[in-house]
């Protein structure tokens, strides 16, 4: 194939001329864009005798050198040294890249008898040399230069590879795809120049073809020209390097975080100097292996289970210390990552970020990122890892867990933890929800099916994905913790901070009390009476509602009452409908005065206006009472109108009576009763008979008394008289 522009050819030939003295003619020329050089040859020269040596026309070439050179612009030479000192020619300058095996005789032979010598004319052979028969092919390479054409074979490669590998867990070779690869060339002055640059296929090469230009004709049929990318095989004083660095920006997405390598790395280079044999000429060749070291790290929580999606950056300490990480990479589910580094006895400090914290960092999303471990800082004595080494890292992301309780410090009952709703912030900004168990914990656990908002949409691709039955994987900081009661909003925010230490315990428990507490409401009349056994509904700020009887104090206590009024209806007390209705704000203890009760107060009165012990009122819709020594029934009932009916010994009086809010009425009722004599009620006219009865009886007995005291004197009288005749004085 043809070389464009590249090579410097230089002939010598050694002529006798005079006297025996032997002469060196040199011609030289550098290829065209075709990839051909032409090189004048002299067939006579003027007076001068040539002695009879066999050599009439044309030259004995002795040597072709093709010398590749910066200054003949030879693609991916990197300068033009001195190759070498030739007796009666001079310095030579390049590398000499051909003839590479084959001779120098010559390709074209279409040289007949006629009395004109060839000429070259515009670059194309336009006839053949004439001359005489006996001087073609006197030596083995003789060229008739006139009308012939050479083809130089040069060391130029037809292609070369390159592969990027790397070890697995298991110590196989795995290719690498999409790999940044370099050849670089050396020159002998210590110049340098790039062969070719580019990225690996998805089998880990990097094919290396030289770039062709156009196709022209040859000797030996078409050949298209090489114009750049190309490869010497076995040229003292050119060395190639091949080179790749890790492709960090696709193995970590840095594009989604708005970086690049240069940003977020400061990466090792794999180099290696690389001689090209035969056996690596493309296509068909082995390519030439570019072999990363691996360090092999596995990654769990601080109860043993492995953590998903963990980020592991491996920072150079030895011999050459950087400040920021030389790779990293994000944990496997099973919490393992492979770190590429270049084979060697370097040392490397470990550290595990919490998820893309580093990243988030870095992308101003978070203000700092989550250190989980380090291996320098975080063991009793600073531990580095070199290339083919690996580790089990046990970091501090823990078991943490949110115990809700009533503002008491008391437990919530299911009913009311299934209105909640806990949202957490977590160290990276990142925001979950959670619905609480029915004891009141809350694990703090990040999954697809917590997971609210992220710092950023590329961070959602870094989810620990925590199995629920590992029950939390949390690590050290600060969580910013907010309680939600549905229909009531916020009932708490709280921070609550995971302790980084070594704990005997993976878990951490946070009590987070909850605006929320138990009421007591004690519901009285206007006139402090308390309304035992009143029938009232409650509704609670976040919608639920309490129907019970009031106690005998008149009070009711309401469990787990979050911020706001509640609200209240009286319905009935003793069987009467009240229908008083209200709000009040929340507190602890709370009195209730039920305005729409009025006090209704019965004089049962006699006809003398004293008052009637023991007379029975009946009050409608309310049942019946029995006054008191003062003739006296007082009751509190709901404001209305009421029919009242007092009655003794037969005696009735009714009236009706309205009953006001939170004020007494007195309905007075005589009855016809003078007087209660040995529990008979009497009027007056009983009373008046009776006493006209008694005189009556008085007098009767009077009479009867006189009438007897008569009566006895007479008797005696008569027992005691003297004979009849006698007087008796």
């Amino acid at each position: 194939t043809q070389l464009k522009g590249n090579l410097y050819a230089n002939i010598t030939v050694p002529t006798e001329y005079r006297k025996s003295v032997p002469m060196s003619y040199a011609w030289s020329a550098v290829t065209g864009q075709d990839g051909k050089a032409s090189l004048p040859v002299a067939i006579w020269v003027p007076k001068a005798s040539v002695r009879p040596s066999g050599i009439k026309f044309g030259a004995s070439i002795t040597n072709v050198y093709v010398l590749a050179g910066k200054k003949y612009g030879t693609p991916s030479v990197p300068d033009t040294p001195t190759y070498t000192t030739i007796p009666g020619i001079g310095k030579l300058y390049g590398y000499n890249v051909g003839p590479y095996n084959m001779t120098l005789k010559a390709i074209y032979n279409g040289v007949t008898q006629s009395p004109d010598w060839y000429k070259q004319y515009g670059g194309s052979w336009v006839g053949p040399f004439r001359g005489p028969k006996a001087w073609i092919g006197a030596n083995w390479n003789m060229t008739l230069w006139s009308g012939a054409a050479k083809v130089v074979y040069t060391t130029a490669m037809e292609g070369v590879c390159l592969q990027v590998v790397g070890r697995d867990f298991r110590d196989n070779m795995v290719p690498l795809a999409n790999q940044p690869v370099t050849l670089t060339v050396n020159g002998s002055t210590r110049a340098t120049a790039t062969v070719a640059s580019g990225n690996t296929g998805n089998d880990g090469t990097f094919p290396v073809y030289p770039d062709k230009g156009s196709t022209v004709a040859t000797p030996v049929g078409s050949k298209t020209v090489f114009t750049g990318k190309l490869v010497f095989l076995g040229i003292s004083g050119l060395s190639y390097i091949g080179s790749t660095n890790l492709n960090l920006d696709d193995a970590l997405g840095l594009k989604n975080y708005g970086l690049d390598t240069g940003k977020a790395f400061d990466p090792d280079t794999l180099g290696q100097a690389i001689s090209f044999t035969l056996d690596n000429n493309m296509p068909g060749g082995k390519c030439v292996t570019l072999q990363w070291d691996a360090i092999k790290v596995t990654v769990f929580d601080w109860s043993g289970k492995p953590l998903k999606n963990m980020m592991v950056a491996a920072i150079l300490r030895e011999p050459r210390a950087k400040a920021i990480p030389s790779v990293a990479g994000f944990t496997a589910e099973n919490g393992s990552v492979i770190l590429y580094v270049p084979p060697g006895s370097q040392k490397y400090q470990l550290l595990v970020y919490w998820r893309d914290s580093y990243l988030l960092r870095l992308a101003g999303k978070i203000p700092r990122e989550i250190v989980i471990f380090d291996t320098v800082t975080d063991y009793d004595t600073p531990r580095t890892y070199a290339p083919g080494s690996g580790t089990t890292l046990e970091t501090f992301v823990y078991v943490g867990i949110v115990m809700l309780k009533n503002a008491q410090g008391q437990a919530l009952s299911p009913d009311i933890l299934n209105k909640i709703t806990v949202e957490i912030q977590w160290p990276d900004q990142v925001v979950t929800t959670h619905k609480p168990e029915n004891d009141g914990r809350v694990p703090i656990i990040l999954n697809k099916n917590t997971a609210k908002s992220w710092p950023l949409d590329a961070s959602a691709n870094r989810s620990p994905d925590t199995d629920p039955r590992d029950i939390s994987q949390a690590p050290l900081g600060a969580y910013k913790v907010t309680v939600n009661l549905a229909g009531v909003g916020t009932l708490a925010q709280q921070t609550i901070k995971i302790e980084k230490g070594r704990f005997e315990t993976s878990t951490q428990i946070f009590e987070v009390r909850l605006d929320i507490f138990d009421v007591k409401l004690t519901f009285v009349s206007p006139f402090g009476t308390p309304l035992a056994n009143a029938k009232v509904t409650i509704t609670k700020p976040d919608g639920t509602t309490v129907s019970d009887t009031l106690d005998a104090s008149g009070s009711i206590v309401v469990k787990e009452v979050p911020p706001g009024n509640l609200q209240y209806t009286v319905a009935e007390w003793n069987g009467l409908p009240v229908q008083f209705s209200g709000s009040v704000a929340r507190a602890g203890e709370i009195g209730v005065t039920v305005t729409k009760i009025g006090k209704l107060t019965v004089k049962v009165l006699g006809a003398r206006g004293q008052g009637i012990d023991g007379a029975t009122v009946a009050v409608e819709k309310v049942g019946t009472f029995t006054t008191d020594a003062s003739g006296v029934v007082s009751l509190e009932l709901p404001s209305g109108s009421y029919g009242v009916t007092a009655s003794k010994g037969g005696r009735t009086a009714s009236a009706t009576a309205t009953v006001t809010d939170g004020k007494e009425t007195v309905t007075e009722l005589k009855l016809d009763i003078f007087l209660t004599l040995a529990g008979w009620e009497m009027s007056s006219n009983e009373f008046l008979g009776l006493i006209l009865l008694l005189v009556l009886l008085v007098l009767v007995l009077f009479i009867i008394a006189h009438e007897y005291a008569v009566y006895r004197r007479r008797r005696l009288a008569k027992v005691i008289a003297p004979a009849e005749g006698t007087q008796v004085k």
